[in-house]
């Protein structure tokens, strides 16, 4: 048996008390002694076969050969089945995380949280959802608050969480945040209620065409009404030059007339 690197003769017979295996390896019978393999690990000496090597277990990895124990547990952000070689074994896949060792099995990767994306295999630490985004669980790639909407905020977790256009402004494309209303302004002739998506609403839930008897100025929130003596009898006014005095013989009472009051 060759239990140190050296061959040598014993004039009794071997016995595991004197002459065992040693620990990390498995002797087959004479001087033949063989490593266990990485992935398995062996504590225990005077051991026969490759069957006595134990199989590393889920969540650990033994990499070298003739190991005694297994190494350590299994890395961050990844995985490892029974009988791995390395603490990177099984990448966690994309849109899940895993933030401690140990990892056994695919399901031990959680899914990414909600507010946050994943877009990398073996995510540790999810990433933030940025501003005029959201993420649900589970992101991999983050969607784009809808047209109407904007968010300055980071970490939304669904289409709700993004803001709705405000009055005067209208918010024509996906993914705007606060900045990138300057210039958005709705136009002169109509009025921008909230969540407008174009910049003349005519639906009269996120805006209107400005009403006769008013004007309705570039970027307002609602109607300016022409003055006592004054009328405008046209929709989509955009200046108090729109207002006509009253017609000779005619009388205009109060603001905001589309015609004449009356004689």
């Amino acid at each position: 048996m060759d239990v140190s690197g050296t061959k040598y003769g014993l004039a009794a017979s071997p016995n595991l008390i004197d002459h065992p295996c040693p620990v990390g390896k498995y002797c087959v019978g004479g001087y033949a002694t063989a490593d266990c393999p990485a992935g398995t690990y062996n504590p225990i000496k005077g051991r026969k076969s490759l069957a006595d090597c134990i199989e590393t277990p889920a969540g650990f990895y033994t990499a070298a050969v003739a190991s005694e124990y297994e190494t350590t547990k299994c890395a961050a952000g990844y995985y490892c089945l029974a009988g791995s070689t390395t603490a990177t074994e099984f990448k966690c896949p994309k849109g899940t995380f895993r933030g401690i060792t140990g990892g056994r099995k695919p399901e031990d990767c959680a899914m990414c949280k909600s507010g946050y994306m994943c877009p990398n295999e073996a995510t540790v630490t999810p990433i933030n959802c940025g501003a005029g985004q959201y993420c649900p669980l589970g992101t991999i790639t983050p969607e784009l608050c809808p047209v109407g909407t904007y968010s300055d905020a980071v970490n939304n977790p669904d289409s709700r969480s993004c803001t709705k256009c405000p009055s005067g402004f209208y918010c024509g494309s996906k993914g705007m945040i606060g900045t990138s209303l300057t210039g958005q302004e709705c136009d002169a002739g109509f009025y921008c209620i909230e969540g407008a998506t174009r910049p003349d609403p005519t639906d009269g839930i996120t805006g209107k065409i400005c009403p006769a008897g008013g004007f309705c100025l570039k970027g307002t929130t609602s109607v300016s009404a022409c003055p006592n003596g004054e009328y405008n009898p046209e929709e989509g006014a955009k200046s108090a030059d729109s207002c006509i005095p009253c017609l000779p013989g005619y009388y205009c009472s109060g603001s905001a007339n589309p015609e004449p009051t009356g004689k």
